[in-house]
This record gives structure tokens, sequence and C-alpha cells, in this order.
């Protein structure tokens, strides 16, 4: 008998060499076993928890029918599993298969591994003497326990694998709520797109110039998600927010004794971007020794941390955002003219709110839904006289004071629908309007007219003709109006309904 105990032993000492999973363990395991042994159905057993994952092999003839399933902890397992292999009956069996013959005796394998704790329970029609002995079961045992190791780890595995991937869907998705909506019906703010569009598949220099508040950031990433770079980091360095004695470290990096405090070894932003992009924000406040350092990355590809003697190799795209006139600043020499040079090679201008009123009606949609998602709130919509007083706002924070705005109305707010009353609105310092000698706003007068017309086709949802319809409210002709909104460029379907 010892030779068909070494037979079946290799058999399934083969079958377990090839088990990922514990459905695919169970077949393989009952078709081993049923080569040298009258084999009615295998069941494998592991726990999960307050659970048992069960994986079952049945035969059916020529073939096998695979289960698997969840069930309830059995209430003598700690027991069976320390009494050890034995051969037990139906009666004592902890994972019966249906239809089982009433001659079929079970062999009952404790399988205990650092992975997990489970069982196997091999059911056989009349088995014979030599399988029943304690040698055979105890051999059984240990090379079901290979399987039982394996499934578990894999099946770890799996389930980390599984978790890993759920969340990141949860944090691509998050991270689609979060990005701003590129809300673009103004030529203005179309062009800058179209400018955009066109520079991201090259390595070229970016600067995008515009008020504070204007989105530049949400552009830089755009750009970069629409580069060859997207899979690669995209670093940002507010360089207004740094302290002086802290620039070179924060882009360049330091070694360890570079400086007092300097205890260990630090990577800059270059070395973090890599291949990808780096998006110096305000870079205009860069102080003159980065500025110097800076301009080495852009002409030699290279920059050196401080307290090294080795330089490093810099393939990042180099994306730049200002607020402030740069080419002043290099006439007051408070940036080096070849910097500039360096960082003005494709510029985008990127449009005030007021010189683009006929985005807000959109905007203001599209910030609402995200506000309302992040408060938990029901649906909002602004009142047409709350609207009329958005869009008589000069805006000098752009879109981040009217998401502030909005905000701020949304938790105001008693029910879905805003009123001008829950619209607060004040002026964001340093970017306050023309002002004449009196300390009134000035604008142009396309400004003005723009605006006026916006107004009006916002009160009437974008109707034109008519009794209420915006010609009547300017009191204009109709085809006058029109012909004010082609050549100051606004269009009457973002006011639509």
């Amino acid at each position: 008998m010892s030779d068909r105990r070494a037979r079946l032993l290799i058999e399934v000492a083969r079958a377990s060499a090839a088990c990922a999973t514990p459905i695919q363990a169970a077949r393989r395991v009952a078709e081993a076993c049923a080569l040298h042994a009258p084999l009615v159905g295998l069941s494998l057993a592991w726990r999960e928890g307050e659970e048992l994952r069960l994986a079952q092999a049945a035969s059916q003839g020529d073939e096998w029918e695979l289960s698997e399933a969840l069930a309830p902890l059995p209430a003598g397992l700690a027991e069976a599993l320390r009494a050890g292999p034995r051969e037990v009956g139906l009666a004592a069996r902890l994972a019966p298969l249906a239809a089982e013959p009433p001659e079929t005796r079970a062999l009952f394998l404790p399988l205990v591994t650092r992975a997990g704790v489970g069982f196997a329970e091999l059911s056989l029609r009349r088995p014979p003497s030599w399988l029943r002995e304690a040698l055979t079961l105890e051999a059984l045992q240990s090379a079901l326990a290979v399987v039982h190791r394996t499934c578990a780890v894999i099946g770890r595995v799996a389930h980390l694998s599984r978790e890993a991937h759920a969340e990141s869907r949860r944090l691509r998705d998050q991270l689609a709520a979060e990005r701003p909506r590129f809300v673009a019906r103004s030529p203005q703010l179309l062009r800058a797109l179209e400018r955009l569009e066109a520079v991201s598949p090259f390595p070229t220099a970016v600067l995008l110039r515009g008020e504070s508040g204007t989105g530049k950031s949400a552009l830089a990433r755009r750009l970069h998600e629409r580069s060859p770079r997207r899979d690669q980091p995209f670093v940002t360095v507010n360089c207004g927010a740094l302290p002086a004695a802290l620039v070179e470290s924060e882009l360049f990096g330091h070694e360890r004794g570079a400086f007092t405090g300097a205890e260990r070894r630090r990577r800059g932003a270059f070395a973090r971007a890599g291949r990808g992009t780096i998006f110096l924000d305000e870079v205009g406040e860069l102080p003159l020794p980065a500025q110097a350092k800076l301009l080495e990355v852009l002409q030699e590809g290279t920059f050196t941390p401080l307290g090294a003697e080795a330089s490093q190799r810099s393939s990042a795209r180099i994306v730049a955002a200002t607020h402030r006139p740069l080419d002043a600043m290099v006439a007051r020499g408070e940036l080096r003219e070849d910097l500039y040079y360096r960082l003005d090679v494709f510029p985008i201008e990127v449009p005030p709110l007021r010189e683009r009123p006929e985005d807000l009606p959109a905007l203001v949609e599209a910030l609402l839904g995200e506000i309302a998602a992040r408060l938990e709130l029901d649906e909002l919509r602004l009142s047409r006289a709350a609207h009329r007083r958005l869009l008589e706002h000069s805006w000098p924070g752009n879109v981040r004071e009217l998401r502030n705005v909005l905000e701020r109305a949304a938790i105001l707010a008693r029910g879905v629908v805003i009123s001008p009353a829950a619209i607060e609105l004040e002026r964001a310092r340093g970017a306050a309007p023309r002002v004449g000698a009196r300390g009134a706003e000035v604008v142009s007068f396309a400004e003005a007219s723009r605006r006026a017309i916006a107004a009006a086709l916002s009160a009437c949802e974008g109707r034109i003709y008519g009794e209420g319809g915006a010609a009547e409210l300017l009191e204009l002709k109709p085809s006058t109006l029109q012909s004010k909104m082609r050549k100051l460029g606004v269009e009457r379907r973002p006011f639509q309904r």
C-alpha cells in the first residue's frame, strides 16, 4: 500500500503547486485524489473572520461540480481542529456535500498554518484501509497545508489588490470632483485654452500671466494632464509663501549638514518632479540668488543641492505663473533679465473674471454643484435678482472670490433658492479696479456695455425679442443689441435656461 500512498501524495503535491484560487484548488486536488481513491467529493475551508469560506468539488461522473460560498463557523470547529486528522462519519461532518451516498465516509484534515486556519474533508465511498492509516492522513495533511497556505496568501494579495483598486478609483473620483471645471464661453478664455492645448505636447517653458484667483494653478495642472508627462509627478511650489532662507532648499534640496538644522538629506522640488512638471506659482517673488540657480536649470538642465559637490540632471518641464508685471520688475532690477526671457518663451494670458461675464452663469452653476456636494446640501440655484447682483460685481478676487461668495451664500440661504440677501460681496485686497479722482470705479465703455448686456440677458434668460426681453430692458432695438453683442463678443447661449 505504500506505493499507492506515495503516488497519491505525489499527485496531490503536483496539484497544490498549480493552485492559485480556492475553487481551482478544490478541482485540482479532487482530480488528483480521484486517480488513486474512490473520491466522492472534496471540501476545502478557510476561516475568514466569523465566517467560513468553502470551496467544494462534487463528483458528477467524469466531471466535477464546483461551488464556492461563505458559511457560518461550525460550532465544534475548535475541538475538531485540536483532535487532529481522522476518519469521521456523516454525522460528524463539518462541511457536508449534497447528495452523498449513505456508505460515504470522510477524512477530516485540520489545516493550521501561519497564513490562517482551515480544514479539508475528503468524502470517499468505502475508503480503503491504507488511506485511513494515520501515516497517510498526516502526509495528506502536510500536502494540503501547502495548498491552504498558497491560496490564503494569494487570496490576501487579491484582497489587498481589490482594496488598492477601489482606493485608486475613490481617489480618482475625488480628484475629478475637486478639480476645477473649466467653463469657457468667452473669447479671451477660449484663446488661452487654445494656446495651452497647442503647447501641451512640447517641453517648452510656459508662463501663465493673470491676476490672483483667475485659476492659473488649475490651468497649469490641465497643461500637465494634456502633456505626455501626465503619468509623471506634478509638483507645485508657491514661491511667494517660502521664507527667503528656505527657497533654495525647497527648490533644489540640501545635503545633511549643509546649514544649521539640516540634520538629514532632503530632496528638492526639482528632484521630486523627475520627468514630470514643476509649477512655480508667483515666480516673481523668488530672491535673486534663487533666480540664478533657476536660470541654471533652464539653461543647462542641471541643479546643485545645497552642500552638494556634484550637479544633478533635471528633465522636469517648468510652468511658471505670476500676477506681477515681470518686465517692470526687470526694469527695477528685481528680476534677472535673462531669467525673464527663459520663462517667457510661451506666455498665456489668463483673463480676469470681469472681462468674461458670459462665463459667469455656467461658472456659477458648476461651482454651486461642487459646493452643494461638498457641504452635503440639496441642489442650489440662484434667484434672478441674485444673478443680476453677481453680474453687476467687478470681481477683483476673480474665480476665487466667486467661489467664496457662493459658499457663504449656500450656508446663509434658507432653502434651495439663493436670494440677493445671501450674497455678501467685498473687495479682494491687492486687486482693486481703476478708480477716478473721487474714488468711483472706472471701466472702459466697452466693458460697461458688456456688463449691462450680460446682466440683461441673465435677467431675461437669454431672450432678446418681445416684451420683457433684453432689448426692451436696455431700450434698444433687437437688431442693435445683436450687433453690439457680436462686436463685444457676448454670446446669448450661456444665459439661456
